[in-house]
């Protein structure tokens, strides 16, 4: 009995890992380049954009990037708003220059929050007044963008009002130490989970402002801890509600967008720390989905780190064979995650560099995802949120009222 459970669940679990890696695999490689590229390729009138980047600190690539935002080779209007929490943020002087040389540049204080995340209280100031634009999108500040970035971004909302698209958390490599291996490595399942679901990543997407509008993403911004998970939580309900009709909502991720986001960690605790403030995204958000992720990736790291161990008692049958299958499903993960380089848009490092991250790279994201068990409180640049199980904040802390 014992072992027909372990038997089970482990082709269980190799079914729902090759599912989801060759649908993104599918998506990558066919779909997004044949299928919906050459839908929205030829675009004749371009509608009016506004960018909203939610920007705090300053980085040694901060002027460059946001140059880059400034300066987009795109064919219609657009404008471009930097928020910062406050006139003291590092970045104020650089933002304030960028407004001075662009005409369609702004920058503009938010003030603290006291019901939302930073980042949502800086974007909903941004758009406060804006009844105008057609389109709303969305970029990070540590996302370097290429010139036609906007083009590319905004080309998909060709396709009809009920488009939403979106770029990949695909990291680019700024060396190839371990944590800087892991980080993009954790990226990559992002991508490949973004990529087989058609989620929303919070780091460069673009929406129709009715359709913005008309999920009502505003007052819920006013209360989430996040952006990108709840407005994508808004178009699944949108989406069951309308099932039938025209007015479902589509996502749709862009692989080959010009963009890059280096890898910054350069500890594996700070990839533990980052990814556990990703997993409570989902935990906030979609607590059922947590719930199937955490138990799924507890089953996994005992398949394929304690099952083995049963090879030491080869006179019992039974055991020997539960540490064959835990062998067997090591070796599958190590497999699979090899071939996540088949949907990076470049390979900055060997195969053997890449190979690390396996047991070690998982060992993190089990200990990360386990973790959130056990935390209620997420801690964003500083500012702790506290979140009821209706994803909603009941209250932010910010540094110095820490006691």
């Amino acid at each position: 009995m014992f072992f027909n459970i372990i038997l089970g669940t482990t082709i269980f679990l190799v079914v729902l890992q090759l599912f989801i890696f060759t649908k993104s695999l599918l998506f990558y490689k066919i779909l997004s380049p044949y299928w919906y590229r050459p839908k929205y390729k030829d675009l004749d009138e371009f509608p009016t954009v506004h960018l909203f980047v939610a920007s705090k600190g300053l980085s040694n690539d901060s002027e460059k990037i946001m140059h880059k935002f400034a300066n987009q080779n795109y064919p219609g209007t657009y404008k471009v708003t930097f928020i910062t929490e406050s006139a003291q943020d590092p970045g104020t002087p650089l933002l304030q220059n960028l407004a001075k040389e662009y005409e369609h540049v702004f920058h503009l204080v938010a003030g603290r929050t006291s019901k939302c995340s930073q980042k949502n209280h800086n974007l909903l100031a941004g758009m406060k007044e804006d009844q105008v634009s057609d389109v709303f999108a969305f970029a990070d500040a540590d996302v370097l963008v290429g010139e036609n970035w906007l083009t590319q971004l905004i080309s998909p909302l060709s396709m009809g009002r009920n488009w939403v698209s979106t770029g990949l958390p695909s990291h680019t490599l700024s060396n190839t130490s371990l944590p800087h291996l892991i980080h993009a490595a954790m990226t990559a399942y992002q991508a490949k989970l973004e990529m087989s679901v058609n989620a929303i990543w919070g780091g460069s997407y673009a929406i129709w402002r009715e359709t913005f509008d008309r999920l009502g993403t505003r007052k819920y911004w006013g209360c989430s801890v996040v952006d990108d998970v709840s407005l994508f939580q808004l178009i699944e309900k949108n989406n069951l509600r309308h099932w039938w009709s025209s007015k479902k909502i589509k996502v749709l991720p862009l692989p080959e967008l010009d963009l890059e986001v280096f890898t910054s960690h350069s500890s594996i605790k700070k990839n533990i720390n980052w990814f556990i403030r990703q997993v409570l995204y989902i935990k906030f958000n979609r607590r059922v989905i947590w719930y199937l992720a955490v138990s799924a990736n507890a089953v996994c790291l005992l398949i394929m780190l304690a099952a083995p161990f049963c090879l030491f008692f080869p006179k019992d049958p039974m055991l020997f064979r539960v540490g064959m299958i835990g062998i067997s499903f090591l070796v599958f993960i190590q497999a699979l995650n090899l071939c996540l380089t088949l949907i990076r848009g470049r390979m900055e490092c060997t195969l053997f560099q890449w190979s690390k991250l396996c047991i070690i790279g998982d060992i993190t994201a089990s200990i990360a995802l386990i973790s959130t068990l056990f935390i209620d409180r997420l801690v964003w640049s500083g500012i702790t949120y506290e979140v009821g199980r209706d994803g909603k904040v009941t209250k932010v802390i910010h540094p110095e009222e820490m006691v």
